[in-house]
This record gives structure tokens, C-alpha cells and sequence, in this order.
């Protein structure tokens, strides 16, 4: 691998989860290339407020630099173009490949895009080429983590990767950002050694929800046993789901729409064990070092999307249409209604339990 490159650029869209669930591959990259100058790719399209990972990573952390290009609501040829020449510009000298799954019509158009830019060493494209991202069985076999993939893709291409990716799961928080969640917290009586869990139950896809009802029942067993501090975690457009699970228990801090993403893995560090739906605040959870049991539909192959590291429990049942991938389902939540409340309520406590006894050790 050529360490001596002058200027790098990481090709990584997404959003909150698609960039959280990056972390370890983007650190990687950050320590493997110490001198370049690192530009995170970006782009913005017209008409929508999707947090994009340049909006959620700071500067001087995995990266030195946003090259943002905007599209119209339609992607056009002419839009790739302009975007691809004015990637040309800034003469780069190799590309960490990190997209999402590709098919082989993306992957051509993509290494077209970095022709045009002037892009020589286009780095872990040939791990796409070989993966296949939908395998097909009765029931569907479980497929690589995105963040295992992201990582074996950077070493088969003779990048020096950790032994343990999961020490990289991290935002790089500043002592400031991590100041400033504390101040949140003893603001609203939460203090240092306090239980603290959390709780996800919203989503903006439907076909993701698990009931609230069900959230509800299992935060009070909880409460029944521990009484902790419950954290209600979501977007603004989350905010009345989540008050629905604390209405239900008759207290708890409502922290839907209150901070941003950063704020939010700065919170996330105080929490002990979250709960909630597949998400990007399941992510951000992971992130701030929270033990996850997390809700997944059959939506797509299992073990894609898992929350990173060891400690975690998934639900996810097999269902006959698992892998349809949509967004709202057509057959009312099958998979997720089958999750059944009474095991989510024993892998809670279990894994509530095995963080207590860490936290005495």
C-alpha cells in the first residue's frame, strides 16, 4: 500500500447508521494514511434534510475536509459529470472505496465517475466486485457485517487494519462535547453510578416497528426489578412514540429532537444497556458503549445491519417474504410482531444484570 499519498478521499454515503457502523473502517483509514489529507465525500440532493455523514463527523477526526457535491431530486448524467469534474480539481491521489452494497451497474458507472474525476488507485472496489450482498436460501443465511466487510475489504487491499476493529467504534468526542452531555444529565437529576437505560421505539420505516405497547411492558419489567433512569431516544418526528413508552411507566426523560447526533453518542456513554429497534440510534448507542437488544425485521439478510462487538442480543425471526426489503410492509409487521415480549424482557434483565456486574468490578 502507498503510504506516500498527498491526498486521499473516502467515497462512504449514507446516513447516521450507514456512517456510525463505518467508524472503525474510517478510523483504519485515518491511521494508515497519518500524513495525507483526507476529503470525505458527500453529496446533497435537493429537497431533502437527511443527515449526511459529514454532518455528523468532526473535522480532524477521520477526516480533513468535506467534498460536497448537490444533485437535483433526480440524479441526472449531467449531475455526475459536474460532480466528477469538480472531484478532478482537487487531484486526488487514490479513493477508499466504502459505498453501500453495489450491484455490477453500479460499480461500472461508479468507476467510470472516477475516471472522469482523474482517480488512478481506486481502493477496495475488487471486493465489491466479488461479494454478493443477497444470498438466496430457505431461510436466508446470514451475511457479513457491514463493518466486518468494510474492514476485511481495506486488508485484502494491503491496508493495515487493527486486531480488535471495535476499539474504533467511537465518534472522537471532544472533552467539551463530553462535558457538555454530563451538564445535560445533572440537569435532569441523572448522576454518576445512576442505572441508566435507554430506549428506542420509533423508526422513520414502518415495517422496522416493534409495538410501543411491547416497549412499554418490557421497560416495566425492568423498572419492576432495577428502577433505573429510562432514556428515551429518537428524532423530533420520534418525540410522541417515545413519550407514549414513558407515559406508560409514569416517568423518564424524553430526549427525542432534544440534541444532535454527537450529543447523542456523548449520552450514550453514561447509558448501560439500550433496547430499541434497528436503527441509526441503535448505532449511536453501540458507539457510546452501550450494551444493545435490539428488534430487527426480516426486512434484509441477517446479520447486515447487527449492532458491532460483542454483548448484544438480536431478535429477528424468520418469516416466508424476509429479504422483500420494504419499507412499510404489506403484511402488517409479520416478522416484527412475532418477536415475542417475554424474551425481550429476559435478554434485557440478563444483559442489565451482566452490566452491573462489570460496573462492580
Amino acid at each position: 500500500m502507498n503510504e506516500s499519498y498527498r491526498r486521499i478521499a473516502i467515497f462512504r454515503v449514507g446516513y447516521i447508521g450507514d456512517t456510525i457502523i463505518a467508524l472503525p473502517a474510517l478510523w483504519t483509514v485515518r491511521k494508515a494514511f497519518p500524513n495525507a489529507e483526507i476529503l470525505y465525500i458527500t453529496q446533497r440532493i435537493a429537497g431533502t434534510t437527511n443527515i449526511q455523514g459529514v454532518d455528523i463527523l468532526r473535522k480532524g477526526t477521520v477526516y480533513d475536509r468535506a467534498f460536497e457535491y448537490k444533485f437535483s431530486s433526480g440524479v441526472t448524467k449531467m449531475d455526475m459529470l459536474r460532480a466528477a469534474l469538480s472531484l478532478r480539481k482537487e487531484r486526488i491521489d487514490a479513493v477508499i472505496y466504502m459505498p453501500p452494497d453495489r450491484t455490477p451497474a453500479q460499480l461500472k458507472r461508479d468507476a467510470l465517475f472516477f475516471k472522469i474525476a482523474g482517480v488512478k488507485n481506486v481502493i477496495g472496489m475488487k471486493g465489491y466486485e466479488d461479494a454478493n450482498f443477497k444470498p438466496r436460501s430457505v431461510p436466508l443465511p446470514k451475511v457479513t457485517n457491514v463493518c466486518d466487510f468494510l474492514i476485511e475489504n481495506l486488508k485484502r487491499e494491503g491496508v493495515s487494519v487493527p486486531d480488535d476493529p471495535f476499539t474504533l467504534m467511537h465518534m472522537g468526542l471532544s472533552q467539551e462535547e463530553r462535558d457538555k452531555a454530563k451538564h445535560w444529565l445533572s440537569e435532569r437529576g441523572v448522576k454518576p453510578g445512576d442505572l441508566v437505560i435507554g430506549i428506542g421505539p420509533g423508526s422513520k420505516m414502518p415495517s422496522k416497528l416493534w409495538p410501543p405497547e411491547r416497549f412499554r411492558e418490557v421497560a416495566k419489567a425492568i423498572d419492576e426489578k432495577y428502577s433505573p433512569i429510562f432514556l428515551a431516544f429518537g428524532s423530533a418526528a420520534e418525540r410522541d412514540v417515545c413519550e407514549s413508552v414513558l407515559t406508560g411507566l409514569g416517568r423518564g426523560i424524553n430526549c427525542a429532537g432534544e440534541m444532535d447526533v454527537r450529543m447523542s453518542s456523548a449520552v450514550f456513554e453514561h447509558v448501560s444497556v439500550y433496547v430499541g429497534n434497528d436503527t441509526g440510534t441503535m448505532h449511536m448507542a453501540v458507539s457510546g458503549g452501550a450494551k444493545c437488544v435490539a428488534l430487527f425485521s426480516a426486512r434484509d439478510w441477517p446479520g447486515r445491519w447487527n449492532p458491532y462487538g460483542e454483548g448484544h442480543t438480536v431478535f429477528r425471526e424468520v418469516v416466508p417474504c424476509e429479504g422483500c426489503m420494504l419499507e412499510v410492509c404489506d403484511k402488517e409487521n409479520l416478522c416484527m410482531m412475532k418477536i415475542l415480549p417475554n424474551k425481550v424482557i429476559d435478554a434485557a434483565l440478563k444483559t442489565i444484570d451482566k452490566s452491573q456486574r462489570r460496573a462492580l468490578q
